[in-house]
């Protein structure tokens, strides 16, 4: 199953809602250290721009190896 199909059977207009992609830089705290630790709705909420002001947030965290 992909997104758009578990999107379609939840019933969610597609205008109201946002697919977010959660990542920053490596000296910043890690979206996927945020959401293991139960913070990671906090950590999205305190950035600056208001880019979440809809009805239905898709959030994905991105992963990446450590470099060696």
């Amino acid at each position: 199953m992909n997104l758009m199909e578990l999107i379609k059977m939840k019933n969610v207009q597609l205008g109201s809602l946002k697919i977010h992609l959660a990542q920053a830089p490596r000296k910043y705290p890690q979206p996927l250290d945020e959401f293991l630790n139960g913070t990671f709705k906090e950590w999205q909420e305190a950035q600056s721009r208001q880019i979440f002001k809809c009805n239905h947030i898709i959030s994905l965290i991105q992963t990446t190896k450590d470099e060696e």
